[in-house]
């Protein structure tokens, strides 16, 4: 005997789904089969006769209403649903959050929504209309966003789509970092919320659309006139199996970018609504495979412990392995003809394209943008005023689109000091002082002839050959160098050369001597474009590339999306297993400090300084400014740990150890995140540099955009001897580089860094200390040491 047959209204969940699917019209063709596909568990005639059974049978629910009326009456009132108005990232905020949550109804909806029709995104809501030619299915490939008399065109989302993404219990932290950003963009009208126009005469009562973001509320309230059944009432059982998936994901459904700044920055000046026709370019980064694969290569041929280091790919094996799928080409090709979009470009890992069409199309494309014309300091940029949305089946197949958001930041040109001079000492850093502080003899320099080093612009800064010739004659005469850059990609500027650039060039090319040199400058082709995006794009699509890269750009890490510094990092990774070595400048900014609130502020780390997938050089001074003596902590040099990124396995020891020997000297722990990924990872001189730009020669200039080329230069004469025995090149240096804790560098354990200004820290951030820290990372670098150290595999 197999014992009873458990019953259609078994389910406390199954009833109530059924309750709320009997108030859709039913004369649409195939309604009950709709139905007991939502149901997932009960046919469509199962579905049909318990529907007409309804009203003979008495539900559970109604059968204890009677006995819970008298209780519910002799209950006090109903306490009022907690609001969330603390500032985001207090413990206040983070309470509020959690009683929110907890008056929310907690059913069981596992059942109604663990078909494979869900987990296919091929789940299908009953329309709402009287048609069924509004049906909608998130299968069918149908990228134009849904409009109809009962749906007017609004940005995604909005209720007519459910996807995996609103499903799950909510993560507080995360919905608390949503809601907090989509109030302050409200409360300052940085996007607008489409106005009800009013029901259409056709439509049966349900939720039309998002109407409005309450200032004290964590949830959009939904609005309607009632016709009928009101549609508060139809709301309120449709949240009632559905709530735990709608709490915030529903708000962000199909933004990519959900926790991007869009805030125009200070000295960006609104110049105009984009004209409808105008063209822009656009860059999609479409979502690659196998990622973690790519991530443990990674690890393995950097490990100097593995039998694969130094084993690296070729441009086409990390193609093969990265490659987007063919259903996210497919899919990603398709959305984009479907609205006219066919002028694309793509790289040779087909995981970025490149597209042009109208302003008009792309903010068609991309639900919520507008487009606008912004300048500053005679640039001129286009760029969105608002965040954008893609259609939820687009959605798992990008990872961002580039050229809506992230203006460049502001050019920080190296600092000129003007200090009085000793006599008989030296008047500044030259390429004569940095080989006597660093032990390079006249002999070290390069001699590989399939050895290279670059260094990368992108804020429109230029270098003049004029100067490179002009500082070699003042500053080279003492070891052999090369006066030319080798290769130029992308396209000089005519104007005046700038100090940044020409700090780099005359720096790596005066320490990594007689190696040849390339100078990728990216202005962007186009106002719409990414300058930083596009050099990574060009790192995708060159098979021969230099062995060691010199960047000094950076941004802060608040002011990026999530997903953008993930796709990046992953960027990263690819040129790691292709044995290229990524040096970043750590910034000039020592800690950074970030208000948020009265009286509380935090530091502020920089990406891509942040990376765990790139080395990154802070800035060191001499003790004695006019003498060759050790170095001690310069105060701007840049470091700190990441908000966004955990802490990678090759520097937990290193760090954790920091932590615990200057426990008691540390800043408070509300202002970093001791478990984030830590910078720098070493450092050099930047301080009191010489440069010629120009023409002219300029003292006193500082920054790690000048430490940088200078460690870069020196791990290419690394490079060239390793070439010359048959080794690989270091390629991503960072595992090795924990490895010989500290072995090959000075040590510098003197100063600190600067941060905020408050009464708390006031001023000061981290301090250098024995072995790796913060601020100077494991040190400077002794040149003969190192190289030695390097040579060993």
């Amino acid at each position: 005997m197999n014992g009873p047959r458990k019953s259609l209204a078994s389910s406390k969940s199954e009833y109530h789904f059924l309750i709320v699917v009997s108030r859709y019209p039913k004369h649409i063709a195939g309604y009950w089969e709709k139905v007991a596909r939502m149901v997932g568990t009960r046919t469509a005639e199962e579905c049909h006769k318990k529907h007409t059974s309804q009203g003979a049978s008495r539900s559970p629910e109604k059968t204890n209403r009677r006995q819970k009326r008298g209780k519910e009456a002799a209950k006090p009132p109903a306490a009022e649903k907690p609001v969330i108005s603390a500032r985001a990232g207090t413990l206040k905020r983070k309470q509020q959050v959690r009683q929110f949550l907890e008056t929310l109804p907690r059913d069981d909806v596992n059942d109604a929504f663990s078909s494979t029709y869900m987990r296919n995104k091929q789940f299908e809501i009953p329309s709402l209309c009287s048609s069924d030619d509004h049906d909608s299915m998130l299968g069918d490939l149908e990228f134009q966003t849904p409009k109809s008399a009962c749906f007017p065109e609004v940005k995604t989302p909005q209720c007519l789509h459910i996807t995996p993404g609103m499903m799950g219990s909510p993560n507080t932290n995360d919905d608390d970092k949503y809601v907090y950003q989509l109030q302050r963009r409200m409360k300052k009208n940085q996007f607008n919320v489409q106005k009800n126009p009013g029901p259409s005469k056709k439509c049966v009562d349900g939720p039309d659309h998002v109407r409005e973001t309450s200032r004290d509320s964590s949830v959009h309230s939904v609005s309607d006139r009632s016709r009928g059944v009101k549609a508060k009432d139809v709301m309120k059982t449709l949240l009632f199996f559905s709530i735990p998936l709608l709490f915030i994901p529903l708000v962000w459904s199909g933004y990519l970018e959900y926790n991007q700044d869009v805030l125009i920055p200070e000295g960006w000046t609104h110049a105009g609504r984009v004209d409808p026709s105008e063209e822009l370019e656009l860059t999609f980064a479409l979502k690659q495979q196998n990622v973690h694969l790519l991530e443990e290569t990674l690890r393995l041929v950097s490990d100097p412990d593995s039998a694969q280091y130094g084993k690296y790919l070729s441009l086409e094996e990390v193609a093969s392995l990265v490659r987007p799928s063919e259903m996210t080409q497919k899919v990603v090709r398709r959305w984009l003809q479907s609205h006219g979009v066919s002028n694309c470009l793509t790289v040779h890992t087909q995981d970025f394209m490149q597209c042009t069409m109208t302003a008009e199309v792309a903010e068609n494309l991309l639900q919520g943008s507008r487009f606008h014309h912004y300048v500053r300091d005679g640039q001129s940029l286009i760029r969105s005023s608002a965040p954008y949305s893609v259609h939820d089946d687009v959605h798992q197949h990008l990872d961002f689109v580039g050229g809506l958001h992230r203006f460049p930041p502001k050019q920080q040109e190296p600092r000129e000091k003007r200090q009085n001079f000793k006599a008989g000492l030296h008047l500044g850093v030259t390429p004569a002082i940095l080989r006597a502080r660093y032990n390079l003899t006249a002999a070290d320099v390069g001699s590989a002839q399939n050895n290279s080093q670059a260094v990368a612009q992108f804020l429109e800064q230029y270098f003049h050959p004029a100067d490179l010739t002009e500082f070699m004659n003042l500053f080279g005469r003492t070891f052999p160098h090369m006066s030319q850059v080798d290769r130029v990609v992308g396209t000089q500027g005519g104007g005046k050369a700038g100090l940044e650039a020409s700090l780099d060039v005359e720096y790596i090319m005066s320490t990594g001597a007689n190696i040849s040199t390339w100078v990728f400058t990216n202005p962007g082709r186009h106002e719409s474009q990414e300058p930083f995006l596009q050099w990574m794009v060009l790192l995708s699509n060159m098979s021969d590339l230099p062995w060691v890269h010199t960047i000094s750009y950076g941004d802060d890490e608040d002011s990026l999306s999530t997903a953008y510094m993930t796709r990046i990092n992953m960027e990263f990774m690819k040129a790691g297993v292709r044995g290229i070595s990524l040096l970043f400048a750590s910034g000039d900014s020592g800690a950074g400090c970030r208000h948020l609130g009265k009286e509380k502020n935090s530091f502020r780390p920089s990406f891509p300084a942040s990376s765990p997938y790139v080395t990154t050089v802070g800035g060191t001074s001499f003790k004695n400014p006019y003498k060759v003596t050790y170095e001690v902590t310069d105060y701007i040099s840049g470091g700190g740990f990441s908000n966004v990124f955990k802490m990678p396995d090759y520097q937990v020891s290193a760090v954790q150890g920091y932590l615990k020997s200057v426990k008691a000297t540390l800043p408070p722990q509300s202002y970093f995140n001791t478990s984030g990924r830590a910078y720098p990872d070493m450092a050099a001189l930047s301080d009191n540099y010489w440069v010629v730009s120009n023409r002219v020669p300029i003292p006193w200039v500082s920054g790690t955009s000048a430490s940088t080329p200078v460690v870069g230069g020196m791990l290419s004469l690394i490079n060239g001897q390793r070439l010359l025995k048959g080794l690989p090149a270091l390629g991503f240096l960072n595992p090795r580089l924990y490895k010989l804790k500290g072995q090959a560098l000075f040590d510098v354990t003197e100063g600190c860094h600067l941060s905020c200004l408050d009464e708390q820290v006031q001023g000061k951030g981290f301090c250098a200390a024995p072995s790796w820290d913060p601020v100077t990372g494991w040190g400077t670098p002794n040149y003969p040491e190192l190289l030695a150290a390097l040579l060993t595999k």
